[in-house]
């Protein structure tokens, strides 16, 4: 029996040896990479910030009454206040593309956002009148297109804009009318996007809506000197917003 184990461990101990002369290398699995990070796919998210907004308005009647002396001369109101929303969209990463160093990505949004931007103001020709203007909402439907540096995202984006007003004319503390309207525009803006994870991103945007001018009718004053006349407003506002979209493939 001594015998046997004694000849067993001599039988071990040359194969040893022998794979040592062999050579044979001792090597590490692979390790696996993490798959490069895509920006296809669909998004839902909010957004916040501050908006500045522009209007002027214009008499239709003749003789004017926002200018007292008739002239059709045109006044001008400047708003500010908060905006606040969410938006939702696609986006697809082109395989294969190079721009300026990385992949281009193009996509489709649509944002809805709710607004305190408004003013009041006296009438630079009319002393005795105050205009004032309340965007209360505002949304648009914007194509985008992006560079895409890994999990950074560089855009611009452009499409059609709407807007409701609410606008309103005092004479002598007096109300002529508080009639509302929805505006059709369009709207150019650009940002930068930022996924902090595969899921959740953040963004940056500026946005510029411009809006052509329609006419309001105001009842005015029960009697002369004021009564029914029309308004004609136009607009322009600007956003500042940051936000925050949550990504589902």
């Amino acid at each position: 029996m001594r015998k046997f184990l004694l000849a067993s461990l001599a039988s071990v101990a040359a194969g040893a040896a022998s794979a040592a002369d062999l050579g044979v290398p001792y090597s590490k699995a692979p390790a696996l990479m993490p798959p490069a990070f895509s920006w296809t796919g669909c998004y839902i998210g909010t957004q916040s910030g501050a908006g500045a907004g522009h209007t002027k308005w214009t008499d239709v009647d003749v003789p004017g009454d926002i200018d007292t002396l008739g002239r059709g001369r045109t006044a001008t109101t400047d708003q500010t206040g908060m905006v606040y929303g969410g938006q939702i969209g696609c986006d697809y990463q082109i395989p294969g593309t190079t721009f300026f160093g990385g992949p281009l990505v193009i996509g489709l949004q649509g944002q809805l956002s709710a607004s305190s931007v408004a003013s009041t103001e006296m009438d630079s020709f009319n002393a005795a009148w105050a205009l004032r203007n309340q965007i209360d909402w505002y949304a648009s439907v914007t194509g985008r297109a992006g560079l895409a540096l890994d999990r950074f995202l560089p855009y611009v984006k452009g499409g059609v804009a709407w807007d409701h007003n609410k606008i309103e004319i005092e004479n002598s503390g007096f109300t002529l009318g508080t009639p509302s309207l929805t505006r059709t525009g369009w709207t150019i803006g650009t940002g930068i996007e930022w996924a902090f994870n595969p899921a959740w991103s953040i963004f940056f945007e500026t946005n510029y809506y411009d809006f052509s001018g329609q006419n309001s009718s105001l009842p005015g004053n029960p009697g002369p000197p004021n009564g029914p006349f029309h308004i004609n407003t136009s607009q322009t506002f600007e956003t500042f917003v940051i936000g925050l979209n949550w990504r589902f493939r």
